[in-house]
């Protein structure tokens, strides 16, 4: 974590405020597994102290995948409330970009490994997965999972407990 990342930790409860960024390519949506997580999720990070939330998305995709984008449409934001498995509650407020990119022809590995550089240095797995086929993964948010095999881009506030 970064000093000016927006994150709140009283050792019990945890509050993160996040951006996450939907790239489509050939009906397939990029996905990430986190090191320690047995579920895919859609790659993103924190926003700044200062940062608005779609130049956080813009540069966290940039950091995580390589890939340049540009903003399509807000389609969600959640306020999801969960518990870890040691206990720790989790307060997430996330904002989810449809996003577009940039030079569509950067998208040649289906499937690759990365490192995220940060206090721990998180291994990220990243797999572009057909959307059709996202009813058979362990994926989460599960309603952001919805979203996405119904096609479903309108706007939606989203609390997830």
């Amino acid at each position: 974590m970064e000093d000016n990342d927006i994150k709140i930790d009283n050792g019990t409860e945890n509050f993160k405020f996040r951006v996450n960024g939907v790239l489509v390519h050939d009906n397939e949506v990029l996905v990430v597994k986190m090191q320690n997580n047995p579920f895919y999720c859609l790659p993103g990070g924190h926003v700044k102290l200062g940062e608005d939330t779609q130049n956080a998305v813009i540069r966290e995709i940039k950091e995580e995948t390589g890939y340049s984008s540009h903003i399509n449409k807000l389609i969600s934001t959640t306020e999801n409330f969960f518990e870890r498995k040691n206990g720790k509650k989790i307060h997430e407020l996330g904002f989810y970009y449809l996003l577009n990119l940039d030079d569509k022809e950067d998208v040649e590995v289906k499937e690759y490994e990365a490192v995220e550089e940060n206090e721990d240095k998180v291994n990220l797995h990243f797999k572009w997965i057909p959307i059709n086929e996202l009813k058979d993964v362990d994926f989460r948010p599960q309603e952001l999972k919805e979203k996405l095999e119904k096609n479903n881009i309108d706007f939606q506030h989203l609390i997830i407990k």
